[in-house]
């Protein structure tokens, strides 16, 4: 079952129980789907779905951060809940050591020494692991590696 049927069922599963907070998260993540198709004028591809929820859960940490600032436990906790839905249709991350193998093996394969070399590699590793790592901890063992 695609990315785009899991929604649906889900969602019209959260409508029959009346759970408001996953219910209105897989809304506004069909939403973000849907704007994006229109806006390229194609249907996503699975992969370009997984983004789409990948920047949702960005976006929630980010609001996390401040919502714990100042103090409001109500919208931490509903954020929590809302990140850990959306966590249900990403794939499985990868592993530190994964990570590591696979930046070694793309660093080795571009001739990736110094730092001049980081973006490249950054670019291929990204191409590579898609949404199963996020650029931060990429962009960290890449430092590590090429330093």
């Amino acid at each position: 079952m695609n990315l785009s049927d899991r929604l649906v069922k889900d969602f019209k599963k959260y409508l029959i129980e009346k759970l408001t907070i996953p219910k209105n998260t897989v809304q506004l993540l069909r939403a973000d789907i849907l704007n994006k198709s229109k806006e390229l004028q194609r249907e996503l591809s699975e992969e370009e779905m997984l983004e789409i929820v990948a920047k949702q859960i960005k976006q929630k940490r980010s609001a996390l951060e401040e919502f714990e600032k100042c103090n409001r436990r109500d919208l931490v906790d509903k954020t929590y809940m809302e990140i850990s839905i959306l966590n249900q249709y990403m794939p499985e991350p990868l592993t530190l050591e994964e990570l590591e193998v696979i930046i070694k093996e793309t660093a080795s394969e571009i001739n990736a020494t110094s730092k001049k070399d980081m973006g490249r590699l950054m670019k291929e590793i990204k191409e590579q692991v898609g949404v199963r790592a996020d650029g931060k901890t990429i962009s960290q063992l890449v430092n590590q590696l090429l330093s």
